[in-house]
């Protein structure tokens, strides 16, 4: 069949080098449980396919993010609940995506740090309060509040980067309250 040794004139026959196999059976298979189909790992209906398409871009998603943020960081404006105006810095991540750090004033070092075990909540903008109408910056606006009561107002370059940034630590943030309630996270060996 492939030309590759004495059989190659004979088409009823799979030969893979010079070792001849069974015959070829062109009947179609009766048994659809051994169909390529079932046994496949591939997404049968276009709803497992477009939940297997939302999972990539979640996960690319999350890793573009941490990779920001640990990295160079994001460009933010905060401004905590006793402060009048909002400082210009930059939104980091720890290597180990535990704790927000805020670098204010393009200081050499972390400003605030906030770890995720200690952040309460973490919602856009001014959710639950008027101003959002007051304020239009409020659209691309986080608030993280502490468990001791403190608050921040995070605001990003734009709505998108907000969402983005939004979705990121809530989930790095259910993943540190996972790590608390469960057993330690394990060193790396």
């Amino acid at each position: 069949m492939f030309g590759c040794c004495s059989c190659a004139g004979d088409e009823s026959r799979i030969c893979s080098g010079d070792a001849i196999e069974e015959p070829i059976d062109d009947s179609f298979p009766k048994d659809k449980s051994k169909s390529f189909a079932s046994t496949s790992r591939a997404p049968v209906n276009a709803a497992e396919d477009d939940k297997e398409t939302a999972k990539h871009r979640l996960q690319r998603l999350i890793r573009d993010f941490a990779h920001d943020a640990v990295g160079p960081g994001l460009p933010v404006e905060v401004q905590s609940a006793d402060a009048e105006g909002e400082e210009g810095g930059t939104l980091r991540l720890d290597r180990r995506l535990s704790q927000i750090e805020f670098w204010l004033g393009g200081g050499s070092a972390a400003s605030i740090v906030m770890p995720f075990s200690k952040v309460e909540s973490i919602s856009k903008g001014a959710e639950g309060t008027d101003e959002k109408e007051s304020d239009p910056r409020m659209a691309s606006a986080l608030k993280m509040v502490w468990k001791a009561g403190a608050e921040l107002r995070v605001t990003f370059d734009s709505v998108m980067a907000r969402d983005r940034a939004y979705t990121c630590l809530r989930i790095f943030h259910m993943s540190m309250e996972q790590v608390g309630r469960g057993a330690e996270p394990k060193a790396p060996a």
